[in-house]
């Protein structure tokens, strides 16, 4: 009896611990819930922004990352002349880890998503190192209803591979043409973990005019039914605003803000309403454009200039170098200031190319502000050292040229010295003159 009763009471013991070891387990499960929480779809108020660095990438002349119109469905191309502009101007770029690999990347508002180069992929004339996935990694389907918006082709499991994931062509008008695998990884943000969708370059076989060798962080705007871009991902996951900003120093140096923006007391910005129709591409209207007053020896009056009113729909572009404008706008421009120049003949030669010849180093300062009014109130000022570029000595070169297709297009060109907004959530652009 005594031994059955010990072994009983053993057995009782025995349960007793298993369940003290099971509620032991199940808090264990629930901490690590919590951790999990805290790195992946918990929204939390604690956070209100995340900061990235930005710099800008050197090359001989002017380059874009706007997307053709056979994939995304705009065609804002550079025209032929464009390379004749000279300087060392490309883009902006900024650092990311994404699965296993910390990589730069030009940031791209004109197209969707995260496109780097995969390693194993031999034909590719991008910077190492080139993305290895994560354990995390997991493939998308190509019969997916993902995979077939983000390919915008009929049949994306016809793409000449042996399995069934995801392969999707990406063209950019530089004639940068990529083929990717698209799938999901993880995002490393400060110390939380973001799934998000990343495509990895397996062949590079665009002709270039302008030898682009970073990958491309696709933040354009999201369309209702479109699997979400890298700001949707970490807006969803983090629960912090759906809202990124570019603030510009003179040098094209800075930060790129997600989230809540990043201001001084009293700085406030002006804002102009997105235009809603328009999906993968930021989409504005200006009300006019105008200079300041002119000098005295200009007109006979000193004035404000009005130069056009009623202005087609605008893209704002990051992936972008230069501005466009259509020719109206453009000669509207280069002939107020050809006309300055003619005024005084020992100081400033015409325009040839679109450069001029300011003899005098002090010119450039006299000439007049840009203003550039969006509908809603919003003010984008351009100073003549940025709308007239340095390039050598006493030459200056316009930062903007004549638009191939008739469309307006604001760039980096005109970003300069600015925070500029892109609000999602109230569907808006900021503009923050610094």
């Amino acid at each position: 009896m005594y031994i059955y009763i010990k072994k009983k009471e053993e057995r009782e013991m025995g349960i007793i611990k298993l369940h003290f070891l099971s509620i032991l387990l199940i808090l264990s499960t629930l901490l690590l819930l919590l951790v999990n929480a805290r790195t992946s779809n918990t929204k939390h108020s604690d956070i209100e922004s995340f900061q990235f660095p930005i710099s800008k990438v050197s090359k001989e002349g002017y380059g874009t990352l706007l997307t053709t119109d056979t994939i995304y469905g705009g065609q804002n191309g550079p025209v032929s002349s464009y390379r004749n502009i000279s300087g060392n101007f490309f883009g902006m770029i900024t650092p990311i880890r994404i699965g296993n690999t910390e990589i730069n990347v030009l940031i791209d508002t004109g197209s969707s998503y995260l496109i780097i180069p995969k390693q194993g992929c031999q034909s590719c004339s991008l910077n190492k190192p080139f993305y290895e996935p994560s354990q995390y990694s997991t493939p998308i389907h190509c019969a997916s209803n993902d995979c077939k918006s983000i390919s915008r082709i009929n049949d994306p499991c016809n793409m000449g591979q042996n399995n069934d994931r995801c392969y999707s062509p990406f063209a950019y008008s530089d004639g940068t043409k990529y083929i990717a695998e698209v799938t999901q990884d993880v995002l490393n943000v400060g110390n939380r973990a973001i799934k998000v969708i990343v495509g990895g370059i397996i062949s590079d076989y665009g002709a270039k005019i302008q030898n682009m060798r970073f990958g491309i962080m696709g933040i354009g705007r999201s369309c209702p039914t479109c699997p979400p871009n890298l700001i949707d991902s970490i807006s969803r996951s983090t629960g912090i605003s759906n809202v990124f900003g570019l603030k510009l120093e003179n040098n094209y140096n800075g930060i790129f803000t997600v989230g809540k923006p990043v201001v001084n007391a009293g700085e406030t910005f002006s804002f102009t309403p997105i235009n809603e129709t328009i999906y993968r591409e930021y989409v504005v209207n200006i009300d006019s454009i105008s200079f300041d007053a002119f000098p005295i020896n200009t007109f006979s009056s000193s004035k404000p200039v009005q130069l056009q009113s009623n202005i087609n729909p605008t893209i704002l572009d990051s992936g972008t170098g230069i501005s466009y404008f259509t020719t109206e706008i453009y000669y509207s421009i280069v002939q107020m200031v050809s006309l300055y120049c003619s005024k005084s003949p020992t100081e400033c030669s015409g325009l040839i190319n679109n450069c001029f010849v300011f003899k005098n180093p002090l010119f450039v300062q006299r000439l007049p502000v840009l203003n550039i009014l969006f509908s809603g109130g919003a003010r984008l000022s351009v100073p003549p050292e940025i709308y007239t570029a340095k390039i050598q000595s006493n030459i200056h070169c316009t930062s903007f040229i004549r638009s191939p297709n008739h469309e307006n297009l604001i760039g980096l060109s005109f970003m300069k010295n600015n925070y500029v907004l892109f609000d999602n959530e109230n569907n808006q652009i900021g503009f923050l003159n610094k």
